[in-house]
């Protein structure tokens, strides 16, 4: 079944996410700001909060509060409950624990609570959830040690723990119990694993713009495996 919306239609929808606790839809657009609807009525509400820019992602942050992520303008932490702005996390010249650029991409949340931010030309932006400051993880040209690219689009983490990254050369894969880095689809990195398969090569061309592609793409380096895609 098809829902509309009338006050949505025109406006580009980028990033939605379902409160299943508050019963309701978020729903977050290219410059229209963040909008509420319940599950049950008819009540699509914009938000009264100041944010204008390009809603990139939205996920669960706390078990209290969701993270949203806006190009340009940083992450917004706010409360589930009350739909109310909490924090902002944004760049700040002055301080070297900020995330690294207010360029985002996209939002992940791992299975220990820790925020992983992927950013345009920043690489990624890790939240430790017990220290809250960012550390960052990004290229360095020549080190194939490094994650790939640092304009990132998309992070996962498979059912082992390892976290894959979604890059503009390529997919990069950080193992946690070994710390070292994989690519593939990255001519430009020595060491690359190779894939021939023909729709492994498409999907990486496309870095992995959305989560299903970076699904797909995952699900065929594992030859199927599906099953070591967790979240």
């Amino acid at each position: 079944m098809e829902v509309r919306f009338r006050c949505l239609e025109g406006k580009n929808v980028l990033s939605t996410y379902v409160d299943m606790e508050n019963r309701r839809i978020l729903i977050g657009t290219l410059d229209a700001g963040l909008y509420s609807r319940s599950l049950e009525m008819e009540d699509l509400q914009k938000l009264p909060l100041p944010i204008t820019k390009p809603i990139r992602s939205i996920v669960s942050y706390t078990l209290d509060k969701i993270a949203v992520g806006v190009d340009l303008e940083g992450v917004f932490v706010i409360d589930k409950a009350n739909l109310t702005i909490d924090k902002q996390y944004a760049y700040n010249e002055t301080s070297s624990t900020s995330i690294f650029t207010n360029n985002v991409r996209g939002l992940f949340v791992d299975n220990q609570f820790n925020l992983w931010v992927a950013t345009y030309h920043g690489g990624i932006s890790f939240q430790d959830s017990y220290k809250l400051n960012f550390d960052y993880f990004q290229h360095r040209t020549g080190d194939s040690q490094s994650i790939g690219n640092d304009v990132v689009n998309a992070v996962l983490e498979d059912s082992s723990g390892n976290f894959w990254f979604g890059t503009n050369s390529g997919v990069s894969m950080l193992s946690v119990h070994t710390h070292t880095w994989t690519h593939y689809f990255n001519r430009n990195i020595s060491g690359e694993k190779k894939r021939d398969t023909h729709h492994c090569r498409r999907f990486a061309r496309t870095y992995m713009g959305g989560r299903i592609l970076f699904r797909c793409c995952l699900h065929r380096l594992e030859k199927g495996r599906c099953e070591k895609i967790s979240r």
